[in-house]
């Protein structure tokens, strides 16, 4: 007999329902869930109950949505008969999604994008404005994924590493079967842990940033910002537009913009740069006898980024290693804001970001310098961009003022 709800575990599932529709609205979260066991069974199931289109749309949704079945791949660990090792395997598992239709009139091109990726030399992409984010086109080899293309893909399980948003830290051997045919092929195998639920919830979280919109698929993925790649053996530096958003996985299907580990290098090291910043920028970084390619062109026509967006998205990034520094007691003690990144492991979301750069940058222990120097060279960069924008913290007369007001 199932038991009904008690009205808590209603409150706590309406909850999570506008949580699941909600989710990525911005460009920069990432699908990690790290709430308890009980709760994030409680999402997975309002999850699929979200996809299988059993919840109710209320009256202030005046979206079309579409249900698209999915193989999502996860991994499976295993031991075979008389073997003591682990091993791991990637299986797929059929997941319905819901992907949104929004109408091309409430989108409106915003950029039109051209840029160079491995297949031509110039390809367009035209990021579109709807609400709060930028939707960017879904691309394939031969251009812009269709509906219909992408319904195919996500079928053929193609596409489910994508819709996570996540990078997996996992490796396994792709089988492609389900769960039940791996073990009616090999039932003596002792089967253990998988990743099958937190993939549920991170790909329907995923889909949450997908839309249709004019007969193509695009993504949430933040506003445009230019990327500048080092190249020191050929001496030349390689700049590219792409996305805010870092959780973006290439697999058959991609958004503009350099790769992942390129994204992460060059926002960490501050090569990261909005729209106005480029060309005072670029002098810095370039000097003067290193080639400058261009391999992107942007045409704007509503001017709607925020101008020091990249340098903040650059210092969230920089914090996020040097955080990762912090085991380093000589380091904590030229560093305080890093005291606490001892037992958090985690960056906290209310961290400070300027004022621990700007200690970072101004420690003067000769021997952390050496060690840290190119971290450091980074920090000082990033915080006079940041200082130039007029992002710093308030003074503390002016806190205290401000506090005032609101008490």
């Amino acid at each position: 007999m199932t038991r009904a709800p008690t009205p808590t575990a209603r409150t706590r599932r309406d909850s999570d329902v506008d949580e699941v529709r909600g989710a990525f609205a911005t460009s920069n979260l990432s699908a990690d869930p790290r709430s308890s066991f009980g709760l994030r069974r409680a999402r997975l199931d309002v999850a699929r109950e979200h996809a299988s289109g059993r919840l109710q749309h209320d009256g202030a949704l005046r979206v079309k949505e579409h249900h698209v079945n999915l193989r999502m791949p996860y991994h499976q660990v295993f031991k075979r008969p008389r073997c003591r090792k682990e091993q791991t395997v990637v299986l797929t598992e059929a997941v319905p999604i819901l992907i949104r239709e929004i109408d091309p009139s409430e989108a409106p091109i915003a950029y039109r994008i051209h840029t160079q990726d491995e297949y031509v030399s110039e390809r367009l992409h035209e990021v579109r404005s709807y609400e709060s984010t930028f939707l960017w086109p879904l691309m394939a080899p031969d251009g812009p994924v269709s509906v219909t293309s992408f319904v195919e893909l996500a079928a053929e399980g193609r596409l489910g590493s994508f819709i996570a948003f996540c990078r997996s830290e996992k490796f396994g051997r792709k089988d492609g079967r389900t769960f039940v045919e791996f073990v009616n092929e090999f039932p003596t195998y002792k089967y253990g842990d998988s990743n099958k639920d937190d993939q549920i919830l991170k790909t329907l979280r995923g889909s949450a940033r997908l839309a249709f919109c004019d007969g193509y698929v695009f993504v949430s993925a933040g506003a445009p910002i230019w990327y500048v790649a080092e190249k020191p053996t050929l001496n030349r530096v390689d700049v590219l537009i792409g996305h805010e958003a870092l959780d973006r996985k290439k697999t058959y299907v991609w958004t503009a913009g350099p790769d992942w580990h390129m994204q992460h290098y060059c926002c960490t090291y501050g090569h990261a740069y909005g729209l106005t910043e480029i060309e005072s920028e670029i002098e810095r970084v370039a000097g003067r006898h290193t080639e400058v390619r261009f391999r992107s062109r942007i045409e704007i026509l509503m001017d709607l980024h925020l101008p020091e967006g990249a340098a903040r998205l650059c210092a969230r990034s920089l914090v996020e290693t040097v955080w990762s520094y912090a085991q380093n007691e000589a380091l904590r003690a030229a560093v305080p804001l890093l005291a606490g990144a001892v037992s958090v492991k985690d960056v906290p979301n209310d961290l400070d970001s300027f004022s621990l750069l700007t200690q970072y940058s101004r420690f003067e222990d000769r021997t952390l310098t050496r060690s840290y120097f190119s971290t450091i060279a980074a920090a000082r960069q990033i915080v006079r961009r940041l200082e130039a924008f007029g992002c710093t913290p308030l003074a503390p007369e002016d806190d205290d003022a401000l506090g005032a007001l609101g008490s």
